[in-house]
């Protein structure tokens, strides 16, 4: 065995390791990372009407947030737009992504993102 492979082997070995417990661990990571979003949410529009402060499980979290298309979305993304803050997310975002779908006979859809946002999703 070469001498770099020598010196990366237990980095490797660490790294596989760490993937496999993680892997066999999924449902739990994800549930955690649910919970923390909503925990940084609860405090927002959305999260007030919609009761975030009492979701303690995926279960919870499904029974309690409807599905809604762009449309029922639209009144908050048009406070956001507006300059409001804390409606979906904390804060202001610093941005607004556009999407060209077709869904819902809407030509240009606005979607808010933000630093943290941004950070909170890469770490997910």
């Amino acid at each position: 065995m070469a001498w770099k492979s020598k010196l990366i082997l237990p980095f490797a070995k660490r790294a596989s390791a760490k993937l496999l417990y993680e892997a066999s661990h999924a449902i739990a990571y994800q549930e955690k990372i649910m919970q923390a979003l909503v925990r940084q949410a609860r405090d927002t529009q959305i999260g007030r009407e919609l009761g975030f402060d009492t979701i303690r499980s995926y279960t919870d979290f499904k029974n309690q947030i409807p599905i809604r298309d762009y449309e029922r979305m639209r009144l908050y993304i048009d406070a956001i737009v507006a300059g409001k803050s804390n409606i979906l997310w904390p804060g202001r975002p610093r941005y607004f992504a556009k999407s060209s779908g077709t869904t819902s006979g809407v030509a240009m859809k606005k979607s808010s993102t933000s630093r943290k946002w941004m950070r909170t999703s890469s770490a997910a």
